[in-house]
């Protein structure tokens, strides 16, 4: 959302002919994002939340494996400027995991953020919810950079 001229761009390269829809585009796509990751983490039983999440994961799957398919480096403006990131290997596997989780998250019966609170559940299990997902985020960053370094190091000695 802070950097929408990134996200336009990306689109455009996708193919979207409008800079303007692709900008707008950029930033619903990011309120999506932003919305998901809280509702995951407030009420990760909600069936509805996770088939969107399935949704969204898939579409960034396949648009990682188009790019990597038609050989085409492209930015994907994925953590805005935070991180410098491209359509590739670094995608795919970020998306996988995220799918991995969302269908781990389907089938059991883990209570969001929400629902523990509802049930008074002791302050120390609401502290581990809370570290468990910031230590995920950081992990999964850590996983897609460190792919994206690795492919583009690869890629300059071929």
């Amino acid at each position: 959302m802070l950097t929408p001229n990134s996200a336009a761009n990306l689109f455009v390269e996708l193919g979207l002919n409008s800079f303007q829809l692709s900008k707008l585009l950029g930033i619903l796509f990011s309120i999506v994002e932003i919305f998901l990751a809280i509702s995951l983490f407030l009420v990760s039983e909600s069936l509805l939340v996770n088939i969107i999440s399935v949704i969204i994961f898939s579409i960034f799957l396949l648009v990682n494996i188009k790019s990597l398919t038609n050989k085409e480096k492209k930015s994907c403006s994925c953590f805005g400027k935070l991180l410098k990131t491209e359509l590739g290997y670094g995608g795919i596997v970020q998306s996988l995991i995220m799918l991995i989780i969302v269908f781990l998250n389907i089938g059991t019966e883990k209570p969001g953020f929400l629902m523990l609170v509802n049930n008074k559940i002791i302050l120390h299990e609401l502290i581990l919810v809370v570290i468990v997902s910031v230590l995920g985020t950081i992990t999964l960053i850590f996983i897609r950079s460190t792919i994206d370094t690795i492919n583009n190091n690869l890629l300059g000695k071929l």
